[in-house]
């Protein structure tokens, strides 16, 4: 299905001007949306995405529920403006409205009682987090709540030492923080945040996470696009020369002085440049065997799987109602991963006053059958302290001459694997053909 979103950018014609290119971009994730988006100024850019839909809104779903109509963004996401400084920067240059929004959590084990909960009080541009009393009586949470405020004030003061790629599971042990407090709150939290498993989070470079916590997040809060993905995937692909959806990638070669892209239907089409801005662990299956070298690159890069569903099964949120919050995180000792069921009613507007929907990632058990609305799976970059290896030599690369093959993606950069990851690997890509974000 080939869509025209501006038939007269058909007629594009590159002229004499070398430093205008045709470009193929490879996926419309955050990555490849941006990318597109960026290079559209200047270049002619066909975007291919293997799904009916653009990706980053493909698995979003419209929920009817007791009268309202929600469009819920499945993922959901979140962000803070401290540490998505490239996508807020995006976000303004392309007028998207963000709203604040109650990422406040609870802890449990085992589904049990929660040990420990914590609420944001907004005070103007504040947002303090607070714990209510009946946790303060708690050992467990007075040793979280201690090892919280030391934490960011060593972190703030500059009081941390990092060896070369300590993980954070050693920095915690190092410096004697407690068992509560790794185990029961910074491995959980992260855990949900980078979506993967509890070892996973132990392995993470100690730099990563402590720079993730040094953005202003304590007292800053979250937001999320006012009218959710699908407004953020419209605005950056408007501009896009030609769409392709539906097109499955049989393969990307080097022809001479080209890049030929050929789809399974056997259509074959010819590019200056192309940009892939998929997961690394799924170019091999399209990128030819003459790319040797990026090929034994992208494959070093590692990942784990996470399912999400969208359900209205009240099993997977804490027992007691009383302790719900708009994130709840369970942990299971028969599970490797927390489950962590966001409440959507308490971040998603529309569905305010209505009965419970939860979007739960990575559930512990199943839900009721009849309770899904929908499932989606995803393959989420794991940072390990190969990582800053792998993305030295990604950047070392991307800054060869004459070169045509570009990979950007939420793993492409050593931080965090989330939304700003994508969008600045996206910029750096695009920067490098000769278009900025400005």
């Amino acid at each position: 299905m080939d869509i025209f979103l501006s038939p007269e950018h058909e007629q594009i014609r590159i002229g004499e001007n070398n430093d205008k290119y045709t470009i193929a971009v490879v996926g419309s994730g955050l990555a490849g949306l941006t990318a597109a988006y960026l290079l559209s100024k200047k270049h002619k850019v066909t975007l291919f995405e293997r799904h009916p839909s653009l990706g980053m809104d493909a698995h979003s779903i419209d929920i009817n529920h007791e009268g309202k109509i929600a469009r819920a963004d499945v993922p959901l996401r979140v962000i803070y403006p401290g540490y998505y400084k490239t996508l807020m920067k995006l976000y303004s240059k392309l007028r998207i409205k963000t709203e604040k929004v109650s990422y406040a959590a609870s802890f449990t084990n085992n589904n049990e009682d929660s040990y420990f909960q914590y609420k944001n009080l907004r005070l103007g541009r504040l947002s303090i987090p607070y714990v209510k009393t009946r946790y303060l009586i708690r050992q467990e949470s007075r040793r979280i709540i201690s090892d919280i405020f030391r934490l960011f004030r060593n972190i703030n003061l500059g009081k941390f030492s990092l060896e070369d790629n300590m993980s954070i599971e050693e920095y915690l042990l190092k410096h004697n923080y407690s068992k509560s407090f790794s185990e029961g709150f910074l491995y959980p939290t992260f855990a949900a945040i980078c979506t993967c498993t509890l070892d996973a989070v132990k392995e993470y470079p100690a730099e990563v996470i402590l720079n993730y916590l040094n953005q202003g997040l304590l007292f800053r809060g979250v937001k999320r696009v006012t009218n959710g993905s699908r407004e953020v995937v419209q605005k950056l692909s408007e501009n896009v020369s030609k769409i392709r959806l539906s097109s499955k990638i049989s393969s990307i070669n080097n022809e001479e002085e080209k890049i030929s892209i050929t789809e399974e239907n056997g259509k074959k089409t010819y590019y200056d440049h192309v940009v892939f801005g998929i997961p690394a662990n799924k170019v091999s299956d399209i990128l030819g065997e003459e790319f040797s070298s990026e090929l034994e690159l992208l494959n070093s890069f590692s990942y784990e799987n996470s399912t999400v569903l969208m359900h209205s099964d009240k099993r997977l949120a804490p027992i007691d109602r009383t302790t719900w919050s708009p994130v709840n995180l369970i942990s299971s000792s028969r599970n490797s991963t927390p489950m962590a069921t966001i409440w959507m009613n308490k971040v998603q507007p529309m569905l305010k006053g209505t009965s419970p929907i939860f979007q739960t990632w990575n559930p512990i058990f199943e839900p009721r059958e009849n309770l899904i609305i929908s499932e989606a799976k995803f393959e989420r970059p794991i940072v390990d302290k190969k990582a800053i290896i792998n993305v030295e030599k990604l950047k070392k690369l991307h800054l060869e001459e004459n070169r045509k093959i570009w990979f950007c993606g939420s793993y492409a950069q050593y931080a965090v694997p989330l939304l700003e990851s994508a969008c600045s690997s996206a910029v750096f890509v695009s920067e490098r053909l000769g278009c900025k974000l400005v």
